[in-house]
């Protein structure tokens, strides 16, 4: 829900819900795992649902039934061996790239590194599709004298704008109401800005359009095949409470942005103009934390050089602890620091991984400030397509924890949100974690004692007013 949100431009979703006939509305999506003859199987059912893979020459797969399980092409998927259950992270025989759909089935492309592929191979899903570079723009009944400067103005401030017609998606749509400017949503309903026309409005939309992308991009790093479960809230939004079905599950919606105020000179710090996320995560892990603001910048907030090394130094965190961050906005907190929200105003994406190993850790923290070092004073377009470009590369850094445990490590670029540059910092807790990678231009085979290397995401959009 929150990559399709940031991908159509909107700061909300409707609530969700599930419609089918009667009969089938308290069935099971999945069934357990079959036998032979629709016989079911006496052991554990798969923890995750899987496609059959058959190896095909060259290094490329078939994917049996894949676009029924989001094999688009793009995603990545982790291939284990035939009859496996378990499908433990990092533990994956080979990973595959979609490259194609042909009818029913995706065609995949093997890593180079990666051995034969057996007969019965399985495959379950790593990373979805990226969001890709172009960004498509449906203008809407518009008069004619004001149509050809809106194309006019939009190519020329977003180079990859594709205009789109009412036959193909489009990611925002555009009209007018007299002299002002109006970019909407994908469905046309929600108002994402306004811009009056006799101003130069073309930049306005561009960095909109800018922090889209660049939200879809960094919401596209999921990993559904993950061990982890990972919690994160705003701590000034009250916990929803959960309804129940008749089957006993849960359900809680969470389609509603968090809304905060930029802090004014000398007005104190509060719940409304200050963030505090509260996190938890299932197991022993390092919390890192990005945001995508309003204007499309990429930013490290979590671990920062102003935080207290006390305050859960390398962002390591225990399993099942709720914690704090900042612990608190009071002066002389125990975190050191404060989130504080300034102009301008419009919707930040917060993006929280957690990672088993702070290797993997590491490695996206580097290649987040790369990108923030990078895009700092580039036009909007350009910020763009500089952030995907880096985001794809983290994808295939990503993609490498998935296989036998190799982990390839970012360059040292400091992950320092400021002009201080501070070197990477050594693990204070817990005190030690062997196989962590010495060498970072090199892979390495993490040993048999190491944690197995592990990684989720989840997101929460704010939106700053004045």
């Amino acid at each position: 829900m929150r990559r399709i949100q940031a991908h159509f431009g909107r700061s909300s979703m409707p609530e969700p819900q599930l419609e089918a006939p009667p009969n089938l509305i308290e069935s099971s999506l999945f069934d357990g795992a079959q036998g032979p003859g629709g016989k079911s199987r006496q052991h554990a059912p798969p923890r995750l649902a899987w496609l059959e893979v058959v190896p095909g020459q060259d290094g490329m797969v078939t994917l049996i039934n894949g676009p029924l399980l989001g094999a688009a092409p793009g995603s990545t998927w982790s291939i284990y061996p035939a009859g496996e259950t378990r499908f433990v992270p990092g533990r994956a025989l080979a990973i595959a790239t979609v490259v194609q759909t042909t009818g029913k089935n995706s065609l995949g492309r093997v890593t180079p590194q990666a051995g034969k592929i057996p007969s019965g191979a399985r495959a379950v899903a790593l990373l979805p599709a990226p969001t890709g570079q172009r960004i498509p723009i449906r203008i809407l009944d518009v008069p004619a004298d004001q149509r050809s400067l809106i194309e006019d103005t939009l190519k020329k401030n977003i180079k990859d704008v594709d205009l789109v017609g009412s036959e193909q998606p489009a990611r925002f749509t555009v009209d007018t109401q007299g002299e002002t400017l109006r970019l909407l949503a994908a469905d046309g309903l929600e108002i994402v800005g306004t811009f009056r026309l006799n101003e130069a409005w073309g930049s306005g939309v561009a960095t909109v359009a800018s922090r889209s992308s660049n939200a879809s991009e960094l919401l596209a790093l999921d990993n559904p095949s993950s061990n982890l479960r990972i919690d994160v809230r705003v701590a000034s939004v009250p916990k929803r409470k959960p309804t129940v079905s008749t089957r006993g599950i849960k359900v809680v919606a969470d389609t509603q942005a968090a809304k905060y105020r930029i802090r004014k000179p000398g007005k104190p710090r509060s719940e409304q103009n200050s963030l505090q996320l509260e996190v938890k995560v299932s197991a022993d892990s390092y919390v890192t934390i990005v945001d995508v603001d309003s204007e499309g910048g990429v930013n490290l907030l979590f671990p920062n050089n102003y935080q207290h090394r006390t305050f859960y130094g390398d962002g390591f965190v225990r399993a099942n602890e709720s914690l704090l961050i900042p612990d608190s906005l009071k002066a002389g907190n125990k975190a050191g620091f404060y989130w504080d929200y300034s102009p301008p105003k419009g919707t930040d994406t917060i993006r929280v991984f957690t990672s088993t190993d702070l290797s993997t850790a590491q490695m996206i923290r580097d290649r987040i400030a790369s990108l923030q070092a990078s895009a700092e004073k580039q036009p909007a377009t350009v910020k763009a397509r500089s952030v995907a470009t880096g985001i794809d590369s983290l994808r295939q850094q990503l993609a490498l924890v998935a296989a036998r445990g190799i982990l390839t490590v970012a360059d040292d670029t400091s992950h320092i949100p400021s002009n201080t540059v501070l070197p990477p910092s050594q693990p204070t807790s817990p005190p030690e974690v062997t196989g962590a990678l010495t060498d970072p231009a090199a892979p390495a085979l993490l040993t048999t004692t190491d944690p197995v290397p592990d990684w989720a995401a989840t997101s929460v959009t704010i939106t700053i007013s004045d």
